[in-house]
């Protein structure tokens, strides 16, 4: 009678039991899934018990799956745990806490998982996820005669990865471990940081946030910036503009950057702009005027003039600024915009990442 009913239990239709896909490490080296399913060296068991394991859609990882009547997300609501037997050095046991239950309704990640073998007790929401990243990654610079104005590293926490973006097609393709965050309303998420790199270049950081539920990112054609976005539905990165606001505001794919030093002003702070480029020993002033449009909106526009033309390139590059301050203004929105004096035959810089950006000055 107890196996009829245990095979009932077993059998009960849509319950869905809890699902554990990890790629196991020993010193740093990644173990086939071929190990673990042939037995020998490791096996592994679940609630007290020789579990089989599969491989899963990426044959790097190894897929658990835990019985359903007690893992089901309605019905798990006692940690339950995994062990990792290694014939020479002990015993890993990874537990897996409530997610149903009265008072134990959460989420937390439980596939592509990174669980580096160390006998004793860890809890699954400890451990790093990794996660794929592809996409196309424009405004990284032109190739001059040197090389590039820069690279791209890209760090999530756990490992920070160099050149992650290729220099001609700009694809990015990678994976990256990240730690696995959670509390009892939103799902786990990762908080990814791009990062520029090399001389003669600004130092800027692009920040990507998004649920790490799904096996990737596809950030599809995102433009390198000073910017923080985030992944909103069916995938879609967007700007975040509930994040705090960064201090850069332009970007130019030529490498020129402009700085503010309050991104959130108010009626009674100075901004300070700085204008940065890789140049020469070119002179260069930049004013700022409020201009009215007719339809009543208020534009902050900067001017940007080369004052002597022959003093436009020396020899080499190197980093050069100017600092703008425009005292506080009225609280209201405004837009930027930039207007250029050019000398002789040469443009003058260029800083069209400002251009269209908003500028809102509260009380």
């Amino acid at each position: 009678m107890g196996a009829l009913l245990s095979l009932g239990l077993s059998a009960q239709p849509g319950w869905i039991p809890l699902r554990f896909t990890f790629v196991l490490e020993k010193d740093g080296v990644e173990v086939p899934n071929a190990a673990m399913r042939e037995g020998g060296t490791y096996s592994i068991e679940v609630e007290g018990r020789s579990a089989p394991v599969f491989s899963d859609a990426d044959p790097r990882f190894t897929r658990v799956s835990f019985p359903a009547e007690r893992s089901d997300p309605m019905r798990h609501v006692d940690t339950l745990w995994m062990r990792i037997r290694h014939s020479e050095e002990g015993v890993m046991a990874i537990g897996f806490p409530p997610r149903g239950g009265r008072g134990h309704a959460r989420y937390y990640p439980t596939d592509h998982l990174v669980v580096p073998f160390t006998p004793g007790r860890i809890l699954v929401t400890e451990l790093m996820r990794e996660l794929r990243v592809v996409g196309t990654m424009e405004g990284l610079g032109q190739w001059w005669s040197g090389g590039r104005t820069f690279i791209l590293d890209a760090t999530c926490g756990g490992d920070t990865l160099r050149n992650v973006a290729a220099p001609m097609g700009r694809r990015t393709d990678f994976r990256v471990r990240c730690p696995v965050r959670s509390d009892d309303k939103d799902p786990a998420n990762a908080d990814l940081h791009f990062i520029s790199d090399g001389p003669y270049q600004p130092d800027l950081h692009m920040h990507v946030s998004g649920p790490v539920a799904d096996p990737g990112w596809d950030l599809g054609t995102i433009v390198f910036g000073p910017y923080r976005y985030r992944l909103a539905n069916q995938g879609r990165v967007v700007m975040d503009e509930a994040a705090p606001g960064d201090t850069v505001f332009g970007w130019h794919e030529l490498g020129n950057v402009v700085y503010l030093s309050h991104a959130h002003p108010t009626a009674q702070d100075s901004l300070r702009f700085r204008f940065w480029w890789l140049g020469g020993r070119e002179e260069v002033r930049i004013t700022h005027r409020i201009a009215p449009t007719f339809e009543g909106e208020q534009v902050l526009v900067f001017t940007v003039e080369c004052l002597a033309d022959e003093l436009a390139m020396g020899s080499g590059f190197t980093e050069r600024e100017v600092e703008v301050v425009v005292p506080p203004l009225q609280p209201m929105r405004y837009t930027m915009a930039l207007e250029y004096v050019d000398v002789g035959e040469r443009a003058a810089l260029r800083f069209d990442g400002l251009t269209g950006r908003p500028l809102e000055v509260r009380w």
